[in-house]
């Protein structure tokens, strides 16, 4: 008796620590304000996990790519309203340039070669039940790999759109 309470508590506990999906399909795009800038597409691999991404501009270069896994959590007790976690890699070519925070010359002077970084970030997604969108804000960290090191903060703002 013991064992199968313990076991429906676990059950319990652990069913309501799952994330809701959107309503809508399982791809989803929209547009992503801050660092990066640009269009950012999702789908979700099941009901906490997705692969994402964003290609537009940003200091670390322009077009700049990133991808993302990432991992939901209804740490919050909410139908609408999940954590995240996301872990990836940036891609920046072209011409490094004033981003949407950074206004500084240093990432600009390796004469347009490209970087490479990883990236992990750490968010809040919005999903209303009545329409098929996902607003998000997130914070980041990059770490510039090759052609230079260096780690750089980032935030931005969201919103994706699920046909």
């Amino acid at each position: 008796m013991k064992y199968t309470i313990y076991m429906l508590v676990c059950l319990a506990i652990t069913t309501s620590c799952f994330a809701q999906m959107p309503r809508g399909g399982n791809f989803g795009f929209g547009l992503e304000l801050g660092e990066p800038s640009g269009i950012t597409l999702k789908y979700w691999t099941g009901k906490t996990n997705a692969i994402g991404g964003t290609i537009g501009s940003s200091y670390y270069g322009s077009p700049r790519i990133d991808v993302d896994y990432y991992w939901h959590y209804n740490a919050f007790n909410s139908n609408v309203v999940n954590l995240f976690v996301s872990a990836g890699g940036v891609v920046g070519l072209g011409d490094y340039r004033d981003g949407f925070w950074y206004k500084h010359d240093y990432y600009r002077t390796r004469d347009g070669k490209a970087a490479i970084g990883a990236r992990g970030a750490i968010g809040i997604n919005i999903l209303p039940r009545t329409v098929p969108l996902e607003i998000f804000v997130e914070l980041g960290v990059v770490e510039s790999l090759s052609p230079f090191t260096a780690t750089s903060l980032e935030s931005a703002l969201g919103v994706r759109f699920y046909p």
